[in-house]
């Protein structure tokens, strides 16, 4: 019996050990999601190189249309860099229908499409910024310019700021960060998910605008005053063509699979238990 008890022992600690990615985590560590660990990386910067649409020279030619100010003293493409890459994933129509609904919407979130945000830098300033999307089985350049203001580009591509806003408002731990986009709100939201419940802050899109549809820009909210805030808006236009688009999904069924093999392998191990503890039984029983 000892034997047997032992190998429980062991059994739940090795299912314990699969459980990280839904126990709660530093926020400095799921902040963290620059390119530079991602699997694409190659073949993102691949693509920002390789991209006939020259990002850095079509910013400059075009800067009245963009009507990006910070672009007016560029006059030499050489003169922008880029800065860190962010990645930003796209609300879809299952992600606002389960924020209607109240339901968690980080597996809806994950399962989305997702693409890489890259701040365009002049003297060290955000002045733009350019996505790649992943299309026809492909990371290509997408949209050139950007939607947020240069300080909001500052803000959610720098790690640290994020890192000390979310620790002033007491949220230190968190089972998941991601920064998403719903385009027909003019807004991205920072999304976190702590054990205290689910919070957002709205990145408005534009220059000056500090508040749309009741949310004040960089403020955070619990998931009940975001659904008050925005809920009707989101319900009536539910079937908008920018709140349904999306690229196909890059992740596939992650956060999903995980919990199919922790079913599995709880069902395993107590399989091994039981034939362990019926075959030790039956051997007692003959002595």
């Amino acid at each position: 019996m000892k034997k047997v008890l032992t190998f429980v022992v062991i059994a739940i600690l090795i299912l314990i050990s699969t459980f990280p990615a839904f126990a709660a985590t530093p926020i400095n560590t799921l902040v963290k999601q620059q390119l530079d660990l991602a699997k694409e990386k190659d073949q993102v910067e691949r693509a920002i190189s390789d991209s006939q649409s020259n990002p850095k020279k079509f910013l400059v030619d075009n800067k009245h249309e963009l009507a990006r100010k910070e672009l007016m003293n560029v006059s030499n493409p050489d003169d922008l860099i880029y800065g860190k890459a962010y990645k930003v994933y796209i609300a879809n129509k299952e992600v606002i229908q389960d924020l209607i609904d109240g339901k968690n919407i980080s597996n809806a979130l994950l399962n989305t499409s997702y693409e890489w945000e890259i701040p365009v830098k002049f003297n060290n300033k955000s002045v733009a910024s350019i996505t790649v999307s992943f299309l026809d089985n492909r990371w290509n350049v997408g949209e050139i310019g950007g939607y947020l203001s240069p300080n909001s580009i500052d803000f959610v591509s720098n790690p640290d700021d994020i890192i000390s806003y979310l620790d002033n408002n007491n949220l230190k731990e968190a089972k998941t960060f991601i920064h998403f986009r719903i385009p027909s709100l003019h807004s991205d939201f920072l999304y976190i998910e702590a054990n205290s419940g689910e919070y957002f802050v709205p990145i408005i899109h534009g220059e000056g605008k500090s508040e749309l549809y009741g949310l004040k820009d960089k403020k955070i909210y619990t998931k009940d005053e975001m659904i008050s805030a925005i809920g009707p808006t989101l319900k009536a236009g539910l079937n908008d063509t920018g709140m349904t688009t999306g690229r196909p999904s890059l992740n596939g069924k992650y956060l999903g699979n995980q919990v199919y093999y922790l079913i599995a392998l709880t069902i395993f191990i107590a399989f091994i238990t039981i034939f362990h503890f019926i075959r030790l039984k039956r051997k007692y029983s003959y002595k």
